[in-house]
């Protein structure tokens, strides 16, 4: 199945056995957002760096 990230727009094919793949074969006709690990990972290590306070 292919998805597009919908932070950067990348096309993703998802393999069966992700995660993801199930959640959005369930759920065809909803407008379920895919987030590929790329941009899960920026908006991770942006979410921590933004409540670190400095010691």
């Amino acid at each position: 199945m292919e998805v597009k990230c919908a932070v950067c727009g990348q096309a993703v094919e998802l393999a069966k056995w992700q995660q993801d793949f199930e959640r959005l074969r369930e759920h065809p006709g909803e407008q379920e957002p895919y987030v590929c690990e790329t941009c899960q990972d920026r908006v991770r290590r942006d979410a921590q760096q933004a409540v670190s306070f400095p010691r």
